[in-house]
């Protein structure tokens, strides 16, 4: 009993170090995403943006202007 769990603690030894010191590298650079859906993405971040400045002239309070926001695009 006592040989077995010592090659179960073994086992898990290697198959823990190999996970350790196992390092992969990326080998080319590739974009997550296409330059459309970034574009996208920036038209809709500078959207918000001014949608925010906006809620906060009109209300002139954060928390409200947060809630208001959370409401609109849930």
């Amino acid at each position: 009993m006592k040989k077995a769990i010592a090659v179960v603690m073994i086992l898990i030894l290697i198959v823990g170090m190999l996970s350790i010191f196992n390092n992969v590298y990326a080998t080319e650079e590739t974009s997550v995403i296409d330059e459309t859906t970034e574009s996208k993405l920036v038209e809709l971040k500078s959207n918000m943006a001014n949608s925010l400045e906006d809620y906060q002239e009109k209300y002139g309070s954060d928390a409200y202007r947060t809630s208001s926001i959370h409401f609109k695009y849930s």
